[in-house]
């Protein structure tokens, strides 16, 4: 019996997984910044009260750092997740090594920097996939 290909949706689920983690870290890496920073959580009128309490402490900068490395590292699974997806479906076969490493270089720039890198590369990886797989 001959395998059936991957109905359209399928087939795009490590993609659309890719973006919707990628949507989830700019709003994770804004509210590990108001935990970590006293000064941006009360200048920010949508900081809950409770967290502009806690920010700076202890406990606050381990839920910031525990936030953004669940999100950053939900990003590089799923990255390469979607990788390994085009090298199984299309007859391009990505630079996984190349890719995930410039990922997490702009995962591990922007706490350092405050810019978020990965909207720089979210947009050049689906501009590169597109001209390469059509």
């Amino acid at each position: 019996m001959t395998p059936t290909p991957a109905s359209g949706g399928r087939g795009n689920a490590p993609y659309w997984t890719t973006v919707v983690v990628a949507a989830l870290y700019l709003p994770a890496s804004i509210a590990a910044r108001a935990l970590v920073d006293p000064a941006y959580a009360a200048g920010r009128r949508s900081v809950p009260r409770a967290v502009a309490d806690a920010a700076g402490t202890l406990p606050a900068t381990l839920v910031a750092g525990a936030l953004w490395l669940a999100v950053a590292g939900a990003f590089l699974y799923v990255f390469a997740a979607e990788l390994d997806a085009m090298r199984t479906r299309t007859a391009w076969s990505p630079p996984a090594k190349g890719y995930l490493i410039l990922a997490a270089g702009s995962l591990l720039a922007h706490p350092v920097s405050g810019v978020p890198f990965l909207y720089l590369l979210v947009p050049a990886y689906t501009l590169h996939r597109g001209l390469r797989v059509r």
